[in-house]
């Protein structure tokens, strides 16, 4: 696994200890656990859910156009607010390819989402207290499932809360 600014310029390689995924099939996840360097800490996972209007802030080496067809491999990090972060709320986000429970729905009213190429990448949640970065997310797919936009309307994203005792478990396995 290599890492850096650019995926096609790692400044650094790290060796993968394993590989996990969830039992069930409609979590589009992946664990995916490597060697620890110096000064990296594991990001925390969120104890809260998306809200409306709170800050979020998604990585990914994804398409930097709205047609989400060119500047693949570059670090991207785009600040997005959420305008409807749930998606039992709505018919319409159940329709549109949300699993309620294991997913939501971030929409932008301003043009900022991810993009294609962006899937697996994290999703942060800026914390109200603490102003720190919690894992909330990772970036699944487009939304609604199958639109022709690419970036800037809106993503569906895994909800990792709901994933925490899986992951926790999964780590734990390989802790000394």
């Amino acid at each position: 696994m290599h890492f850096g600014p650019e995926a096609f310029r790692p400044v650094e390689a790290r060796r993968v200890l394993a590989i996990a995924a969830p039992s069930d099939p409609r979590v589009d996840a992946v664990l995916l656990e490597v060697e620890r360097g110096e000064g990296v800490t594991p990001a925390r996972i969120a104890d809260f859910g998306p809200t409306t209007g709170a800050a979020f802030v998604a990585v990914g080496y994804g398409a930097r156009d709205a047609s989400g067809t060119h500047g693949f491999g570059h670090r991207t990090i785009v600040k997005m607010p959420a305008v409807d972060p749930n998606c039992a709320a709505s018919r319409a986000s159940v329709s549109g390819g949300c699993i309620p429970g294991l997913e939501f729905v971030l929409a932008s009213n301003d043009g900022r989402d991810t993009c294609s190429g962006d899937s697996g990448g994290p999703l942060f949640a800026i914390h109200a207290h603490s102003g720190g970065y919690r894992l909330i997310g990772l970036t699944s797919r487009g939304f609604p499932a199958g639109a022709a936009n690419a970036c800037g309307k809106a993503g569906t994203y895994v909800d990792v809360r709901a994933l925490k005792q899986w992951i926790e478990a999964s780590t734990q396995r390989r802790t000394p």
